[in-house]
């Protein structure tokens, strides 16, 4: 089993400069609405570490990433997307930033864990166990492809993408 740190402030977190700014005013525009998440997110943001967005490792929780996480006391084991309020689906696979385990999750790297509270207020030790960033993590979130000139499949672990654009000017614009 993992051995968990007796405080979060000794679990490092590293956050790119563009997530700590909107993730900042979220919080503190949620702060009436969800005073626990607001708290929580914001101590957080306080004690990360924030580096430029071309720096940013490949295996740390950001914005938009997927991520593969173990709630330890449980051993449910989880694949979910970190995306900003108004992109949040559960059902798809979309978790919030503004929910207590999103927020718990931003900052994160592989094989790291963090002590953080359900929505019962009980402590539960949550485990990263995978991170996937860029636009290759909205495709495995959405599990379909809508658009008729791309395909993407999953091969035993690998991601394997196929795709016919005819303008495409950012990895944003490609929607599946």
């Amino acid at each position: 089993m993992t051995e968990h740190p007796a405080a979060n402030a000794q679990t490092p977190i590293v956050i790119r400069a563009s997530d700590a700014d909107r993730v900042t005013n979220l919080a503190i525009a949620a702060e009436d609405r969800l005073p626990q998440v607001a708290a929580l997110l914001l101590r957080e943001l306080n004690r990360a570490e924030v580096i430029p967005d071309a720096e940013m490792p490949a295996d740390i929780v950001t914005m938009q990433a997927t991520v593969k996480f173990i709630d330890e006391a449980s051993g449910v084991e989880r694949t979910l997307q970190l995306v900003y309020p108004t992109e949040a689906d559960f059902d798809a696979g979309r978790i919030s930033i503004l929910s207590l385990v999103g927020a718990g999750l931003l900052g994160l790297k592989a094989g790291q864990s963090i002590m953080w509270p359900d929505r019962a207020g009980k402590e539960r030790p949550l485990r990263i166990i995978d991170v996937m960033q860029g636009w290759a993590s909205d495709w495995i979130a959405s599990a379909t492809c809508r658009s008729a000139r791309a395909k993407c499949r999953i091969e035993t672990g690998s991601i394997v993408f196929v795709m016919a654009f005819n303008s495409v000017r950012s990895s944003q614009e490609m929607q599946c």
